[in-house]
C-alpha cells in the first residue's frame, strides 16, 4: 500500500510480511503455476515479498520457469528477490526510484535509472 502526503509530497509504502510456507509448498505452487502457464498464454505477474522460509532466489526461478513455459512475465518486488528476478530477464519490471537506484547501484536522473534497468532485463519500455 502506498500513502501519499499532500502536505509535503512524500510517499510512504507499507509492505505486509509474507506468511511462512515450507519449501515443498512453495515448490508445489511454482510447479502448479508453470503447468497452468503452459495452457494460459499471455502475461503473468509475480508480485510481493517472500516469506523468510524460502530462498531469496525463488522469484528468479519463477521468472525463468514461467518464461520457459512461453508466457511474458511482469515483476513487482524489492530487495534480493528483485535482483534475482532481473537476472532472469523478465519482460517488465515495476520499480520505484529507490528500488531502481538500489538495483543499478547508484542514484541518477529517472531516465538514466530506467535505461539501466532496461539494459539489465532486456525488457520492454
Amino acid at each position: 500500500m502506498s500513502v501519499f502526503s499532500r502536505a509535503d509530497g512524500r510517499l510512504t509504502e507499507i509492505y505486509e510480511r509474507a506468511v511462512p510456507v515450507s519449501v515443498s509448498a512453495a515448490s508445489a505452487a511454482v510447479d502448479a503455476a508453470v503447468r497452468l502457464a503452459r495452457t494460459r498464454p499471455g502475461w503473468w505477474l509475480v508480485s510481493g515479498g517472500l516469506p523468510d522460509s524460502v530462498s531469496r532466489g525463488l522469484v528468479g526461478e519463477i521468472v525463468r520457469r514461467l518464461r520457459g513455459a512461453g508466457v511474458r512475465v511482469a515483476v513487482d518486488t524489492h530487495g534480493e528477490p528483485l535482483h534475482a528476478a532481473v537476472a532472469a530477464a523478465p519482460d517488465l519490471v515495476k520499480v520505484n526510484r529507490a528500488e531502481a537506484a538500489e538495483l543499478v547501484g547508484g542514484d541518477a536522473p529517472v531516465p538514466d535509472l530506467l535505461a539501466a534497468v532496461r539494459e539489465r532485463t532486456g525488457g520492454w519500455w
